[in-house]
């Protein structure tokens, strides 16, 4: 018959040996569960956001712009993109729809034009600058886990952008089939659903007020 003193002894080698085994489990699950998710970010209210999402792209890709001047792309129909937002909800720009007109705006979180130019879009809408028939959707793009402000859904967060925002894909897939060459963009589509008008770069509010009072002056 053992003594109390040996079944002692095992007993704390059993108990050495789950804890161990526990600790390699644990260490195991986490590791699987860090290489199978894309983000490991949630919103407050629990739902996981996914820094990139995927874009249906249908009709053919704008030219990549220059200038405004020399633009090509002038009176083409861009294609549609049928993408997400940063907690999975459907959201898409496509051209014509509803007769309505479409500002698409294309951000990268760690530019400083785009960081500047978000509070001057934020002024434009509450000075009630924007046309009652024009639509703002931003795309985010660009996305790099190593640069500033990253990840951009809190980004967009905190920089309070007004407007829906679509996360483009891992590969900017949205921004190069619109052309996009520089941030942050700007593409206008008319209510027929043609391209009226493209730039890139920091605007001012002076020159967001003359671009609208340009395509839009009956607004």
């Amino acid at each position: 018959m053992s003594s109390p003193r040996n079944r002692n002894v095992v007993i704390a080698i059993v108990v050495a040996v789950v804890v161990v085994i526990a600790a390699v489990i644990a260490i195991v699950v986490s590791s699987g569960d860090n290489n199978g998710s894309s983000s490991d970010n949630t919103s407050s209210s629990g739902v996981v956001l996914e820094e990139t999402q995927p874009v249906e792209i249908t009709g053919d890709s704008l030219n990549p712009f220059d200038t405004a001047e020399n633009d090509t792309t002038i009176g083409l129909t861009p294609p549609t993109l049928e993408g997400s937002t940063f907690d999975s909800k459907s959201l898409s720009v496509i051209p014509g729809e509803n007769g309505r007109a479409i500002m698409v705006v294309f951000l990268a979180h760690w530019c400083p034009h785009c960081n500047a130019e978000i509070p001057i879009l934020i002024e434009w809408k509450n000075s009630g600058g924007v046309p009652s028939n024009l639509d703002v959707i931003g795309v985010s793009t660009a996305v790099f886990d190593d640069r500033d402000n990253y990840p951009p859904s809190k980004w967009i967060t905190d920089m309070k952008f007004p407007w829906p925002v679509m996360a483009d894909t891992e590969n900017s897939d949205a921004a190069i089939a619109y052309g996009v060459a520089g941030f942050p963009s700007f593409v206008l589509i008319d209510e027929a659903g043609k391209v009226m008008y493209r730039a890139d770069g920091q605007k001012s509010l002076a020159e967001i007020t003359v671009i609208m009072e340009t395509f839009f002056p009956s607004t």
